[in-house]
């Protein structure tokens, strides 16, 4: 395989951010933090039969809320539910549960595979989310990187009426940018198939609001995947909004879903409360 230099400077991150590491570390550290401070999670509830069909779930103080899926990036071959928790802490607090869903990494299971997985998390979720003490006609799908592309395909292949409303943080929505990247190499994508798992080349189910969030100082192309599929979706005749994270960079950019004065925190609430 030949690698697109013009892709590759696009889309690898870990060359594009010097102390991405770091970055990950204190993911993991506060984490595992919260997961400390929050007693009443259920963690590692299996959604399917494989090892990493699990989840992690924060629940509410009050019952009978909304219901938020959130997808870890990693670009379906790194990462873990574990580094991620964090991303609850604002929202549970906001009244939202929050589910932090794991998925079987590439290259032991390929890209179709994980798409189905997420399928049958979000099932999973619909049919105990009363159980879990959270609403079922309330449910929001979300994701960072790798997990905005999945919440992509999610809003583009779930039963209709079965999201409410999708939240896509730097997320990658047109595959084929990938093919001739290194990314490409564990996830073993051809044109075909990126095609097929693209939900920019895609319709939605239903007109469900999506977000499409991306960090000021994240290379245009990832401006240019939230912008096209934003084009793409509302042609379509659903509501997509762009938001620009002023100061972040591609990993630092879901952290301001963590920070109840932030301009994405404030739409994300808007959304779910279906203003």
């Amino acid at each position: 395989m030949s690698v697109d230099p013009v892709q590759e400077k696009f889309f690898n991150v870990r060359a594009a951010i010097p102390d991405a590491v770091d970055v990950l570390t204190t993911w993991r550290q506060r984490s595992d933090a919260y997961k400390l401070r929050s007693p009443r999670a259920q963690l590692d509830l299996a959604y399917g039969e494989s090892a990493g069909q699990t989840l992690d779930y924060y629940p509410a103080n009050e019952t009978g809320g909304p219901l938020m899926m959130f997808i870890h990036g990693g670009y379906w071959q790194t990462l873990d539910k574990a580094d991620s928790g964090f991303i609850a802490g604002a929202m549970v607090d906001a009244g939202v549960n929050v589910a932090v869903v794991n998925y079987d990494l590439c290259p032991h299971v390929n890209l179709s595979t994980i798409v189905e997985q997420m399928q049958s998390a979000l099932q999973w979720l619909r049919s105990h989310a009363e159980d879990l003490g959270a609403d079922p006609t309330r449910l929001f799908v979300s994701g960072h990187s790798a997990g905005g592309h999945l919440t992509g395909m999610l809003m583009a292949t779930a039963a209709p009426n079965v999201i409410r409303g999708g939240l896509a943080v730097s997320g990658l929505f047109d595959l084929r940018a990938l093919v001739n990247t290194t990314i490409n190499d564990k996830v073993g994508l051809t044109m075909e198939t990126a095609f097929d798992l693209s939900p920019m080349l895609m319709k939605p189910v239903d007109h469900a609001p999506v977000i499409l969030a991306v960090g000021g100082k994240e290379s245009q192309g990832f401006h240019d995947q939230s912008i096209r599929f934003g084009v793409q979706w509302r042609n379509a005749g659903a509501r997509a909004e762009l938001v620009s994270i002023a100061g972040c960079d591609h990993l630092r950019a879901i952290e301001a879903l963590t920070e109840p004065d932030s301009n994405l925190f404030a739409r994300t609430m808007c959304m779910i409360s279906g203003d």
